[in-house]
């Protein structure tokens, strides 16, 4: 390796190889020399050195938030990532790169002043329930909150925007779980702690809404349940028992008897039979439909097969 020291003072990030002792990454994490020697430790360093000229954060190295290709996992955490992509609010890739950048200087800051005799600092931070401990720390003075989104909210309004890039964050140390050799919990492990992050988020989100956007929610769920109730309303008894959906269903089995002579009136009896012996439910309070009312279905059933 050749003899360097890479620093970027804007971002609060090094790497410092000097291709003998060791070597420290951004999160604070030693690796000596000898470790160093492992293919999959030296193409760690490698990506480390790239997303760093590049001015890119590790965690979007393979992740873009806005392509729900890149995304490792299931269909979860694409969910997880819209929901998260929605709170933040964030117009494009390069300004949640800028982001990202500045929530991992303050974490890496934050740590290490709290953790400065743990040689591991901020690499051990991935090893616990890190919504929990991202709380603690929100709750710390020390967490200079406002250096990550310098947007002029206050803490209240940017705790669900600080939950949410956590989200974010994991969904991305998901997707390089195979090259990022801090991180020793299992892909399940994150992705539970990326849907906990989230939830957490919409929660803190909704608790400080103004209450006129709370009224507006309400309001409109209210009209949505009634006209979801309204729409029952106008439903027939049969409907409402399943009577005619479960008759549909028979005689979409049964439809080739509708082109025999005689057919439809054979059906017409066999659904009869089957509402009398409650094999086809209906209303309790109601007669069994006689052979006008059944016909009036199965023509019904007819119109919808030809128009289709």
């Amino acid at each position: 390796m050749n003899n360097k020291n890479m620093l970027f003072e804007k971002d609060r990030f090094h790497i410092e190889d000097n291709g003998l002792d060791f070597f420290i990454d951004d999160d604070g994490v030693f690796y000596e020399a000898k470790d160093l020697e492992d293919t999959k430790t030296a193409k760690y360093v490698e990506i480390k050195k790239y997303c760093f000229s590049n001015h890119l954060d590790f965690r979007l190295y393979r992740f873009n938030p806005f392509d729900p290709r890149t995304i490792t996992g299931d269909g979860s955490l694409i969910d997880i990532n819209d929901r998260a992509l929605n709170i933040l609010k964030v117009e494009n890739f390069e300004a949640l790169n800028i982001i990202l950048l500045r929530f991992r200087a303050v974490m890496v800051e934050l740590t290490n002043d709290i953790d400065t005799g743990d040689d591991e600092g901020f690499g051990q931070w991935l090893l616990t329930d890190v919504a929990t401990l991202i709380q603690g720390y929100i709750n710390s003075y020390l967490f200079n909150y406002e250096d990550i989104f310098q947007d002029g909210l206050g803490l209240e309004e940017t705790k669900p925007k600080i939950f949410a890039l956590l989200a974010i964050y994991l969904i991305g140390s998901i997707c390089n779980e195979d090259i990022d050799i801090n991180r020793t919990r299992s892909v399940i492990g994150l992705s539970v702690q990326a849907m906990e992050a989230i939830y957490t988020a919409e929660r803190l989100k909704n608790s400080f809404m103004p209450p006129e956007e709370m009224q507006k929610r309400i309001i409109a769920e209210y009209k949505k349940q009634m006209a979801r109730k309204a729409g029952k309303a106008k439903q027939s008894p049969y409907e409402k028992a399943g009577t005619i959906a479960a008759v549909n269903q028979l005689l979409e089995e049964r439809k080739e008897m509708l082109n025999q002579r005689g057919g439809k009136t054979s059906l017409c009896r066999m659904i009869i039979n089957l509402i009398e012996d409650r094999v086809i439910p209906s209303p309790q309070h109601i007669n069994v439909p006689g052979e006008k009312t059944v016909m009036k279905w199965i023509n019904a059933f007819q119109k919808g097969q030809s128009a289709s």
